[in-house]
């Protein structure tokens, strides 16, 4: 029956529904029970010997509890507590990560102390397929820093069944471990309660139908340097004169790094060596290995990638990011104060 809430004339919150009133609350039976149990009491000490009255006198009092127990039932609610129904089970297909504990792409999505050091894992992207038999896919990729240098990448694939339990529905593996659940999935969005693979704890991920754009976050490497492969040479001196002979001069480009954190800070680090050779010949005896290095912060406005050196001053890296996401070209000198070379990087491992 249902049920609500109403103003007497009094002012005070009335019942609706089942109710016990004035006339037959459990109080006045019980009173009017007593009352009458007493009459008996009184008619049959009149009429009885004293023995017989003490039996009377027992009966009337198992009719006064008698009569309280069942008024006591009549007055009781009737109201029956049902099973929390099932919201609509989740949308079939395939869902996309795209923000984790509120963050964006790649999100901190756990951090501890190994040894000291530092270790922070980021979710960078995750692919969730459900199916409407209640069975489930999910891959996820995620990077792995010590002390804000790459650490490793981890791409990780399981899969389970689905099914509603108590209060949500919950995805449990083929291992039979709980990795989330959601609790009320919709059509445009899904919330999903997940555990990352080797991560402690519970990380509130939103899903959604569209791919986010690709993550620049990582670690890079030169394949590439003004259309030729790395090692190339990317400057000559020829002819050059050194302690009264002439020779040439190669620098070569043997390789390059460039690592974009998560924190919007980079790593860069170019590899070069310098060769000597016969004046208008080929590089023929390495004179030295050097390397450059830099750090500072980056911007991605679209599929433009910008930075600004926080360790050398006026050092300035600009490029482009395909929309493919799995190479990015950049413009910048091989060492400080040098001439604008054209990089090409790639990923250093399968992110995707």
């Amino acid at each position: 029956m249902r049920r609500g809430r109403l103003k007497t004339a009094g002012g005070y919150p009335a019942r609706i529904g089942r109710r016990c009133d004035s006339r037959s609350s459990p109080v006045v039976a019980i009173q009017r029970a007593v009352v009458a149990g007493a009459a008996m009491r009184r008619t049959v000490g009149s009429a009885e010997t004293a023995g017989e009255s003490r039996v009377s006198c027992g009966v009337a009092r198992s009719l006064v509890l008698a009569t309280a127990i069942v008024t006591l039932g009549a007055c009781g609610t009737d109201s029956v507590p049902l099973e929390p129904q099932p919201p609509a089970p989740p949308a079939a297909g395939t869902w996309h990560l795209t923000r984790s504990d509120g963050q964006s792409l790649p999100a901190l999505v756990g951090h501890r102390l190994v040894m000291g050091d530092l270790e922070q894992v980021f979710a960078d992207s995750a692919q969730l397929e459900i199916a409407s038999d209640g069975a489930w896919v999910i891959r996820s990729w995620l990077q792995v820093y010590r002390n804000g240098f790459p650490y490793q990448h981890a791409k990780n694939l399981e899969r389970g069944a689905w099914q509603w339990q108590d209060t949500a529905y919950v995805f449990t593996s083929e291992q039979g471990r709980s990795r989330g659940w959601m609790r009320e999935p919709a059509a445009a969005e899904q919330t999903f309660w997940m555990r990352y693979e080797g991560v402690d704890g519970i990380s509130v991920s939103s899903f959604r139908r569209e791919r986010p754009s690709l993550s620049v976050h990582g670690a890079w490497h030169g394949t590439w340097v003004d259309g030729a492969h790395m090692p190339h040479v990317i400057a000559t001196f020829d002819p050059f004169e050194e302690d009264g002979v002439l020779k040439s001069i190669h620098v070569i480009i043997d390789s390059a790094s460039l690592v974009l954190h998560p924190t919007r800070h980079y790593t860069h680090r170019v590899w070069f060596s310098e060769w000597e050779g016969a004046v208008a010949g080929v590089p023929a005896a390495k004179r030295f290995d050097w390397h450059h290095g830099d750090r500072g912060s980056f911007a991605k406005t679209g599929t433009t990638l910008t930075t600004e050196s926080t360790w050398l001053q006026g050092h300035r890296m600009t490029g482009t990011v395909p929309l493919s996401g799995d190479t990015l070209e950049m413009t910048h000198p091989f060492s400080h104060g040098e001439t604008m070379s054209a990089f090409t990087y790639a990923r250093s491992s399968e992110q995707r």
